[in-house]
This record gives structure tokens, C-alpha cells and sequence, in this order.
């Protein structure tokens, strides 16, 4: 007679079951879900990634400390050893085919020589409000031996219009070209900025007010510059001759010029390289 319960036995032996199943379904869990085992192939990619992460960590310090060498990360150009001048050289070498500095030198001067016209137009405009249009002609005279006769053509053209004019119009005729001149050279000086640009590998980041107040300042100064240049060249022994100082002081002064002028010209040229571009951390 079977009885309506089952015995301790049985009910013992059920849970023992239950128990060994849970558990072999565990492991078989852990089997497939948990951490896989590193195989010999397994363990010789990690070998070989520590390996290529060592080497790249060393390559980067070498690198580093080849570059501290050479002086790429100097704050100024005397701290640059002649080693450093030397690869200065060899990375310019390589970057001017890199960054089409033809196409782009191409750019600036197509923007230049739409410049030079109306400055020129500008220049001999103000040099009428201090001057008659003789005195412009023979101070013209003395720039013959530096300025190439068509330049001298074009500036002759320009005072004949003045003394066309006559000192009625003059005021007006000085306002718009130099209004003219300012633009067209602005717009030469920004085409500078974005060669520049591509020269350091830098995007423009300035906004558009920015820009135009730094071309604008340099503009203005590329300008100044030009006029007490020609003073120098022009106005300067004329001044010395009919002050009459002497054959020594006028020697001096005509020979001093030059190297004057060239410093200011080299000056010019690195605050161009140093503010023109679009740099964060600028270095020399």
C-alpha cells in the first residue's frame, strides 16, 4: 500500500539532487560567462601589445629628448643650439613642397600688386600736401638710382595728375586714396595672415573684429614705415645739405641709412611671423 506521503529518505535524496544540479548549472555559468583562460597564444599577444606599448613609450622619450636637443621647444632664438638651426633648415626644406608655398606666394602677390596702386596713389597724394609738384619731381630725381624706371614712371604719372588738380582738390584726392589704399592693402596684409596660417599649420580663430584690427595695425604701420623710409632716402641728405653740417656728418648719414632701414625692415618682418599667424602658444 503506497502511502500518501513520501518518506524522509526520498525527500532527503530529492534536495541532495536539487542541490547537485544547481550546482553543475553554476560551473557550466561560470564555464561560459566568467573569465576565459589565457591560452599560450593568448599570453603571447599580451607579450607582444607590452612589448609594442614599451617600445612606442620609448620611442616617444627618445623623441622628446632628440627634440629638447635641437631646441624645438626653445622660448627664444638664442636658446637654439646650431644643431637646431640646422634642422630649422631641413624642416623648411620639406614644408615648402608640403604646403604649396608657390601657389600660395602666387596668392599673396596677386593681393600685393593690387596694393601697391593705390598706396603709391595715397603716398604721393600726402607727399602733395607738404610739397609742390616741382619739389616732388626732383626729390623723384634722387630716387632714380634704387627705384626701377617703371615704378618712377608710374609715381610721375601720379604727380601730373596732381599738379593737374591744383591744392583745391588735393584734400579730397589724399582722403580717397588713401581710403582706397588702406582697404586693398588690408586686404594684401590678411592674404599674409592666411599663408601664414597654412606656413604654421594653425585654422584662423580670431574673430572677425580681431582680424581686422591686427591687419589693420599692421597695415597702418607697413604705411608709416614706407613714408619715413622715403624720408630717410629722400628728404634727409636735403635736410643735412641745406643745414650744412658738413661732408662728414652727410657721409655718415648717407651711409647709416641703409643698415637703419634694413634692422627696421627685419624687425617688421619677425612681429609679421610672430603676431600674424593664428597661434595659441606662439614661439619664436
Amino acid at each position: 500500500m503506497t502511502s500518501e506521503f513520501n518518506s524522509p529518505e526520498s525527500e532527503r535524496s530529492s534536495s541532495t539532487t536539487s542541490t547537485i544540479g544547481a550546482a553543475v548549472l553554476g560551473l557550466l555559468i561560470l564555464k561560459f560567462l566568467g573569465p576565459r583562460e589565457h591560452t599560450p597564444s593568448d599570453r603571447s599577444r599580451e607579450r607582444d601589445a607590452s612589448a609594442g606599448f614599451a617600445d612606442k613609450q620609448h620611442a616617444d622619450s627618445k623623441r622628446a629628448q632628440q627634440e629638447r636637443g635641437i631646441g624645438r621647444h626653445a622660448s627664444s632664438p638664442e636658446k637654439i643650439p646650431p644643431r637646431g638651426w640646422k634642422d630649422i633648415l631641413w624642416r623648411t626644406y620639406e614644408e615648402v613642397g608640403k604646403d604649396r608655398i608657390m601657389a600660395v606666394a602666387a596668392g599673396v602677390t596677386y593681393y600685393a600688386l593690387l596694393a601697391i596702386f593705390p598706396a603709391i596713389a595715397a603716398l604721393v597724394s600726402m607727399y602733395g600736401l607738404f610739397a609742390d609738384p616741382n619739389t616732388i619731381q626732383e626729390h623723384l630725381g634722387a630716387l632714380s638710382e634704387i627705384l626701377p624706371g617703371g615704378a618712377l614712371e608710374i609715381v610721375g604719372e601720379q604727380v601730373k595728375r596732381i599738379a593737374a588738380q591744383g591744392t583745391g582738390t588735393l584734400g579730397v584726392s589724399f582722403l580717397l586714396g588713401l581710403l582706397i589704399a588702406i582697404w586693398s592693402a588690408n586686404a594684401g596684409m590678411k592674404a599674409i595672415f592666411d599663408a601664414l596660417n597654412i606656413v604654421y599649420d594653425e585654422d584662423e580663430k580670431r574673430s572677425f573684429l580681431k582680424l581686422n584690427a591686427v591687419s589693420l595695425a599692421f597695415t597702418a604701420g607697413a604705411l608709416a614705415f614706407v613714408l619715413i623710409a622715403l624720408a630717410a632716402i629722400v628728404v634727409l641728405p636735403i635736410a643735412v645739405a641745406m643745414l650744412g653740417l658738413g661732408s662728414g656728418v652727410e657721409w655718415a648719414l648717407r651711409l647709416g641709412r641703409w643698415p637703419i632701414l634694413l634692422a627696421c625692415v627685419v624687425a617688421g618682418l619677425a612681429v609679421l611671423y610672430r603676431y600674424g599667424p593664428s597661434r595659441d602658444r606662439a614661439q619664436w
